[in-house]
């Protein structure tokens, strides 16, 4: 039985239409203005090369999106409902039908038994006046952050109480504040699941024994316990001791793994000769890392990673090679300050030969759920096949990259946003003195019924030599200069074959759009259009495009594809061969 139940249910996965939204309408809403509405819901009116998908569930949500903003404008006795209408067997209309009832004010706020801050320091955190339109979402975030003031300063059993009373149009708010006494730390016991030195604990905390209860740094002391690189699990127990006085804590902490080695085999792109801004190489590359963590039961930690890459769109040949060793402690001797330190040997053997080896040490690392801000300082030693010396260069990168693009192999949809800054020489010292920004947006389009996704891509580099105070880059090495061509850039053109002397400005667009025919196979229809300026072409305004198509087969590790490209739309194609998506 239950077989056959799994079976109908998979045969009504297989042969279930995807349903679209046809148009999305607003009924009801007599005082907020439809648009404003249509802003802050998930499901969207159709596009010119979109069409959003019927999700019940974002629908639902969208349902208390509008309800959550209708309670901000003061319509707290707002009604929000919704209708599913379909016009074919895979499109609907969605109907939001809204009843907004009366729209409140706020007379009054009254405050009882608060000792510590004054009447006025705390109507400033409300930041709301009689007579202003009452908005409960604020009400409530003010007083979140009125009792964490309170637990700031010493008060671990705040107590607050609001209540809301209806007076015809008008709104009283009437908190109970109930401070309690002022408490200070009392025990701090530290537990773990093994035998640990508790020191390396006991010296992330920003508070002792003793000291006034501040429920902040507690927050903060447990991350810092966390990032130390010691522990896998932080957990803080706090326990009230109402007759001394105290907030009693233990902590309880889980040692990580001490180490893991793992293989690595896949598509990827790696910089080609010509430098990191010319067109990047696919490479079919293998390797390994061994990270080596808790060394001596501390937060040292130490990381080997090596792989080599093989390019296989032009002929068999080995593309480069790579080798990094890592260094992290959270500590230097009894100073909390985290040093990130990197030894690197890079050598890439496409459009010549390039070697690259020195340090790194990372001064700034936030990452989000979305984001990745990074700050790194280098001193490196170059050598290429055009040059027997090597160069030292030292610099200060700054790179931040924003992203909503959930699949990066085969993207179907999001967005992609990232800057790079590159200062090199000047205070810092070294062979060459000059900057160097690149700028990069991606945006990913599904198209009508899923038929596909409309790709595109816009790219600006600009590079300046102090050395020279104007544009000539002749004194900069080729590795160093901005570059146009090639499978991942303009795809009627070889890598270098554009300008090979480069240029100090680069501009780029890529229009694609990628459709699915049978099984794992795709085509690809597009436009690359670019320029490259350098002193030579400076009075060139015009730029360099073609047209083409292609196609692509889904692998287990990524895109295969191959290119025809026809410059300025007619003569003979230039094929390219390449993994992954060209972005």
């Amino acid at each position: 039985m239950m077989r056959y139940i799994i079976y109908l249910l998979f045969i009504n996965f297989i042969f279930s239409e995807t349903r679209y939204i046809n148009s999305v309408t607003i009924k009801g809403n007599s005082s907020v203005d439809k648009n404003e509405i249509l802003k802050i819901i998930n499901t969207k009116n159709p596009k010119i090369f979109f069409k959003d998908i019927f999700n019940s569930r974002k629908l639902y949500l969208d349902k208390l999106n509008i309800k959550n903003y209708y309670r901000s404008l003061g319509y707290l006795e707002a009604i929000i409902d919704y209708e599913i209408n379909e016009i074919s067997n895979n499109e609907i209309n969605i109907i939001f039908n809204i009843e907004e009832g009366n729209q409140y004010f706020l007379s009054k706020i009254e405050l009882y038994g608060n000792n510590l801050f004054s009447y006025e320091h705390l109507m400033k955190i409300f930041n709301l006046d009689n007579g202003d339109i009452f908005n409960p979402i604020q009400l409530n975030n003010s007083l979140k952050e009125i009792k964490n003031n309170y637990l700031n300063n010493g008060k671990a059993n705040i107590q607050i109480v609001d209540e809301i009373i209806k007076e015809k149009n008008g709104i009283l708010v009437r908190i109970n504040i109930s401070e309690g006494n002022t408490y200070t730390i009392g025990s701090l016991d530290v537990s773990s699941n093994e035998k640990i030195n508790k020191n390396h604990v006991l010296r992330e905390l920003l508070f002792s024994s003793g000291d006034e209860y501040n429920s902040d740094l507690i927050i903060k002391s447990q991350r810092r316990i966390y990032t130390s690189n010691v522990f896998s699990s932080v957990e803080f127990n706090q326990s009230i001791n109402k007759n001394d006085k105290k907030v009693n804590i233990n902590i309880n902490v889980r040692k990580g793994d001490s180490g893991n080695v793992t293989g690595l085999f896949g598509f990827a792109q790696t910089p080609s000769a010509l430098g990191v801004d010319s067109s990047p190489i696919t490479i079919i590359q293998g390797g390994g890392k061994w990270n080596i963590s808790k060394i001596y039961k501390t937060g040292l930690k130490m990381g080997f990673d090596t792989n080599v890459g093989i390019r296989l769109d032009k002929n068999i040949s080995l593309s480069s090679m790579n080798f990094e060793f890592s260094f992290f402690s959270p500590w230097i001797y009894k100073i909390r300050l985290p040093l990130n330190l990197k030894y690197y040997f890079e050598e890439a053997r496409e459009q010549g030969f390039l070697r690259r080896q020195g340090f790194r040490t990372s001064f700034l690392y936030k990452k989000g759920q979305k984001y990745n801000l990074n700050g790194t300082i280098n001193i490196e030693n170059n050598k290429t096949s055009m040059n027997d010396n090597s160069d030292q260069e030292r610099s200060i990168q700054l790179s931040y990259m924003y992203f909503t693009i959930k699949n990066f192999l085969n993207p179907k949809n999001g967005r992609y946003m990232s800057s790079k800054f590159d200062l090199r020489g000047t205070f810092l010292g070294g062979s060459r003195n000059y900057f160097k920004v690149e700028n990069e947006y991606r945006q990913f389009f599904p198209l009508y019924y899923g038929l596909g996704t409309f790709a595109l891509r816009a790219k600006i580099g600009y590079l300046y030599d102090f050395s020279t105070k104007s544009q000539d880059i002749s004194n900069l090495p080729i590795y160093d200069r901005l570059y146009l061509g090639g499978s991942t850039s303009l795809r009627a053109w070889g890598e270098g074959e554009l300008d090979n002397f480069g240029g100090y400005l680069k501009q780029l667009l890529n229009l694609e759009v990628r459709l699915p025919l049978f099984w794992v196979v795709g085509a690809n229809l597009f436009f690359d259009a670019g320029k490259l300026i350098n002193e030579n072409t400076e009075k060139n305004n015009e730029f360099n495009w073609n047209i083409g198509y292609g196609l692509t087969g889904m692998s287990p590790i990524g895109p295969v594809r191959i290119d025809f490209a026809f410059k300025y739309g007619s003569g003979k194609p230039y094929v390219t061969n390449a993994l992954l998506f060209i972005f």
